[in-house]
């Protein structure tokens, strides 16, 4: 891979600042994850969020990238992305053994979920490829 964490750093909050303004539209055409604030406030949340969630994955990448079984830089991207959502999604299913009335688990936004951690892994593999 060959990268350094600036670099990594650099495709991280590529990606995940449009993943963010991607996974938000994916909301508002979906309903599955209702928005309730104003769309300003929205994009502001979803542009930062998807920087932090960029950077964590992009430093992923730069870490375990080497080691991982794949050649090309997008499947790498797409396996991080997706094992860093199965890591969380079983966060949040130990959440939901601890107070299932406050955290349950909804199939519809489990799936959008994974659909959004693909696409972050699509998205970085292509910022990856690009940043100097």
């Amino acid at each position: 891979m060959g990268r350094s964490w600036k670099q990594g750093i650099l495709a991280g909050v590529t990606a995940g600042i449009i993943w963010g303004w991607v996974a938000m539209a994916a909301n508002s055409i979906t309903g599955i994850f209702p928005l309730e604030a104003s769309f300003a406030h929205n994009l502001v949340s979803f542009t930062f969020g998807g920087a932090i969630f960029g950077v964590v994955a992009g430093g992923l990448m730069v870490v375990a990238g080497p080691v991982l079984p794949f050649k090309r830089t997008i499947p790498k991207a797409v396996l991080i992305c997706a094992s860093l959502w199965i890591v969380l999604r079983l966060g949040g299913a130990m959440l939901s053994v601890m107070d299932a009335h406050r955290y349950h688990v909804l199939a519809p936004e489990m799936l959008q979920g994974f659909a959004l951690a693909l696409i972050l892994g699509t998205l970085l593999g292509i910022t990856w490829k690009r940043v100097l």
